[in-house]
């Protein structure tokens, strides 16, 4: 899985490409990935400009002059490759191309741990714990219960203290409703 570092590197080279570019057309070749690729989503995104590329912890994402954010997450295997032209062969895993007026973007994600969603720009929240949850807050919540941090069924249990829960709790989260 790309650590923060990868995903700035790999945003900034992407908005090479990407930046102001308008997608003429989005190719989905499988829709199976940890979160399923809506049905809607070559409608939402084709024709739009990118107006911007950031970074939210591991999560790229792509804001269209439509009101769309493209919100991606390469898991464990994903990659990105940058084409001048669409290729004559794809590869076997090349699950997403976008064509656009400065090139062609291809994700290419083997083990499909990764994520791409398309969200309305404004129904995005980029702080996905409440503003009045801080860092003692927080810590209470977790010593008072016992709260399963990284699976949803209870598998895998940890004890806070105050000397890790800000570095561990944020990327613990497993499932955080982004939009």
């Amino acid at each position: 899985m790309p650590e923060l570092p990868e995903v700035e590197t790999i945003k900034n080279t992407v908005a090479k490409t990407l930046l102001h570019a308008r997608i003429n057309n989005v190719t989905v070749r499988q829709r199976k990935f940890r979160q399923n690729i809506p049905d809607d989503f070559e409608k939402r995104i084709v024709d739009a400009t990118v107006v911007a590329l950031r970074r939210i912890a591991k999560y790229m994402l792509v804001d269209l002059d439509n009101g769309q954010t493209i919100i991606w997450h390469f898991g464990m295997s994903g990659k990105i490759k940058i084409e001048s032209a669409l290729p004559k062969i794809l590869d076997k895993h090349d699950h997403i191309i976008f064509e656009t007026s400065n090139g062609v973007i291809i994700y290419n994600d083997v083990r499909r741990f990764g994520l791409v969603t398309v969200c309305e720009s404004a129904k995005l929240n980029e702080n996905p714990l409440p503003l009045f949850i801080n860092r003692i807050k927080l810590f209470r919540i977790f010593v008072k219960g016992n709260l399963c941090l990284k699976e949803p069924k209870n598998i895998m249990r940890r004890k806070m203290t105050m000397s890790n829960i800000s570095a561990t709790t944020p990327g613990a989260l497993k499932k955080v409703n982004i939009c």
